[in-house]
C-alpha cells in the first residue's frame, strides 16, 4: 500500500525499564516495559513545533525502576507509583498524535519494536498510521 504524506513528523523517545523475571510470563516474556513516553509534533509544511508530549507510565512487570534505569534517566519508583499505566498513556498519546498521516522518527528502531512488543504483549492495537517509521541513526 502506499505511504500517504505525513502532516506531522512525531519525534518519539522511550524510556524501558527491564521487566521482573518473575512477572514477564504474565506478558509474552515481555522483557522491557515502557516507563516514559517523549514526543514533539512537527508540522510537515512549515517544520515547526506544534506540540509537545511527555508522560511517566507505572510499570506493571516490575514494581521499581531498576537503580540503573534511575541513574540513566532520572525516573523513580515514587515517580512512577502512581502514574498511568501503558494502556492508559498509550491511548492519551494517540489522541495526542491525533489521525493525520504522520510520520515517526527516533533514535533507533528499538523504540519502534518495544511498542510492537509492548503492544502485542498488553493486547492494545498498534496504530495504522505508524507505518512511515525513520530510524535516526540509520540516516
Amino acid at each position: 500500500s502506499i505511504i500517504p504524506m505525513p502532516t506531522y513528523y512525531i519525534v518519539l523517545d522511550l524510556e524501558m525499564n527491564p521487566t521482573s523475571r518473575t512477572l514477564r510470563c504474565q506478558c509474552n516474556d515481555l522483557k522491557r516495559e515502557t516507563i516514559e513516553i517523549g514526543a514533539v509534533k512537527i508540522d510537515a509544511v512549515t517544520n515547526t513545533v506544534v506540540g509537545e508530549y511527555t508522560c511517566v507510565i507505572r510499570p506493571q512487570l516490575n514494581h521499581q525502576v531498576e537503580p540503573y534505569i534511575t541513574k540513566l534517566t532520572g525516573i523513580t519508583t515514587k515517580e512512577v507509583r502512581n502514574a498511568p499505566t501503558f494502556g492508559q498513556a498509550f491511548a492519551d498519546f494517540m489522541a495526542w498524535v491525533g489521525d493525520s498521516p504522520v510520520g515517526v522518527y527516533s533514535w533507533s528502531d528499538t523504540d519502534f519494536m518495544q511498542l510492537i512488543d509492548e503492544c502485542e504483549a498488553k493486547g492494545i492495537h498498534f496504530p495504522d498510521q505508524f507505518v512511515d517509521w525513520t530510524d535516526f541513526q540509520k540516516e
